[in-house]
């Protein structure tokens, strides 16, 4: 063994660094997706609610965006499962690595690590909330000027939708299994 709390083994440090790299870029293009999602969103949305002069084929574009829209949230999903793995698997390289360390100092450990309130301010549950908005919004405009759709049902549809999505997305990540800090 070597004086120092890192043991010495190249290929884990190795590994270590890869997983560290495969997070970063999953979780940077993520970062990526939740920007641009709603921008774009929100000027197509602008854009065709304000020249449309006829609203026949609203309701078809609206759906087009809340299937988009659900097929890029599954895709987030992923993500999330990816991360969630990630993160699992560095930290049981850091327990290795770092023996005689504390658990949190490492690239991992400090991501998990957090008080009451961190366990709700989560990048899953910021992604649930930009989902919700962007798949009630295309909601309204699937909605919008259907003839047997009054608009307060129109508004209720898309405010169901978003709280839908949003309630989807934050159990689905309070499902994922917490690292256990009693083996640590």
């Amino acid at each position: 063994m070597a004086d120092t709390p890192y043991e010495n083994n190249e290929a884990l440090k190795t590994i270590y660094d890869q997983l560290c790299t495969s997070y970063h870029s999953v979780d940077d293009f993520r970062a990526k997706l939740l920007g641009i999602l709603p921008l774009v969103s929100g000027v197509a949305i602008f854009e065709i609610l304000g020249k449309v002069e006829t609203p026949s084929y609203l309701s078809p574009i609206g759906f087009l965006g809340v299937i988009t829209t659900l097929g890029l949230l599954i895709y987030e999903m992923k993500g999330i499962l990816k991360c969630d793995g990630y993160i699992k698997a560095g930290l049981e390289i850091e327990k290795i690595l770092l023996k005689t360390l504390p658990t949190n100092i490492g690239h991992f450990g400090s991501l998990v690590k957090g008080d009451k309130k961190s366990n709700f301010i989560t990048v899953p549950v910021a992604s649930a909330f930009v989902y919700a908005a962007v798949i009630g919004a295309w909601t309204f405009v699937a909605t919008f000027k259907l003839s047997c759709i009054e608009q307060m049902v129109s508004i209720s549809l898309s405010i169901i939708a978003s709280l839908s999505v949003w309630l989807w997305v934050y159990f689905f990540s309070k499902s994922l299994s917490k690292p256990d800090k009693s083996k640590s």
